[in-house]
């Protein structure tokens, strides 16, 4: 009876050969899970946002990514290479920052090498400064020029130290120290940008410019010179100033009193002139009239200004001596 069930189990179809083939079916469940959790990592990677993704196939670049989440060939056919592209970068000339943070220190140390230069008229400085840049195009970056790094502090020091040659030391410690920044950023971004390095330089800006230690003494008596003739130079500025105003206030007053005055002599000599005018009118009119009643206006105006009068007969010869005048006794 046994044997019939056996027998009857085969000729189904439900033997042990179809429970092993289900068997063989059911481990490659694990084998292709494997797979995927080995694969899905290499494959399947994010871009953050201040990030470009450079994708290199077989060590050859082949494409850029945007920020987000991206997909490459597995098994290291493709690699990825995240280049932050937004942030800025900073870099430290002639001291180092030591603990940044909530108490950023500053150290000096032993960097001579970077910081002490020569100016324009022979003397040394001791220059620290800072730039900040971003990489603007990240293929650039990492396939036109071997080391950024490397190569953007040599451009920078030796363009600040070209720049600060040509001035004098008054100049890069006091007077220009905006100007040798902005003059130096040009120059930079100019060599980066004929290299193509996808650098872009955000600011140059200097530290400390002080004399070195050993100098310092005497530099700061000199300094100390210099700010007091700027001192008396201003105050004789301003006094030359204000007598300047001065002067300038009593020219123009001057200028205006002449002014009235040429109004005044125009006016009368119009007013003369039509005066004239009109007594040649009447005078065309009737001549004698006119000129007795010039000689008699004429006359009354003398004789106002007279105290005494004397009238003498044409006819007597000559005056008597006995006449007293002006009370002189005869």
């Amino acid at each position: 009876m046994a044997n019939n069930n056996v027998f009857n189990m085969k000729s189904n179809g439900a033997g042990p050969d179809k429970f092993i083939a289900f068997l063989k079916k059911l481990s490659f469940v694990p084998v292709l899970i494997f797979l995927a959790l080995i694969t899905i990592p290499s494959v399947v990677y994010t871009v953050a946002t201040n990030e470009n993704a450079i994708v290199l196939r077989f060590g050859k670049y082949h494409r850029t990514e945007l920020p987000g989440l991206n997909f490459k060939y597995p098994f290291g056919i493709e690699e990825n290479i995240n280049i932050p592209v937004t942030s800025n970068m900073k870099m430290e000339f002639g001291f180092r920052t030591k603990d940044p943070g909530v108490r950023t220190t500053y150290v000096k140390g032993n960097f001579d090498n970077e910081s002490i230069m020569l100016t324009g008229d022979l003397n040394v400085v001791d220059l620290t400064w800072i730039i900040q840049y971003q990489i603007t195009n990240a293929k650039d970056f990492l396939f036109n020029v071997h080391d950024v790094q490397k190569n953007l502090f040599d451009i920078s020091q030796a363009v600040v130290r070209e720049v600060v040659g040509d001035h004098t030391v008054t100049e890069t410690i006091i007077e220009a120290r905006e100007e040798i920044g902005m003059q130096s950023l040009a120059m930079m971004q100019k060599i980066l940008d004929e290299y193509k390095m996808g650098v872009k330089l955000v600011t140059l800006k200097l530290q400390d410019v002080v004399p070195p230690d050993k100098v310092k003494p005497s530099f700061d008596e000199v300094n100390a010179a210099v700010q007091d003739a700027n001192q008396i130079a201003n105050i004789a500025e301003r006094q030359r100033q204000k007598l300047v105003q001065e002067e300038k206030g009593k020219a123009d007053q001057i200028i205006q009193q002449a002014e009235a005055y040429k109004i005044d002599i125009i006016n009368r000599a119009e007013g003369d002139a039509n005066r004239f005018l009109a007594l040649y009118q009447e005078y065309k009119k009737a001549p004698m009239v006119t000129k007795k009643r010039l000689y008699f206006e004429k006359m009354r105006t003398i004789l106002a200004k007279t105290q005494k009068i004397f009238i003498v007969d044409p006819d007597v010869k000559g005056i008597m001596p006995f006449l007293k005048l002006d009370g002189e006794t005869p």
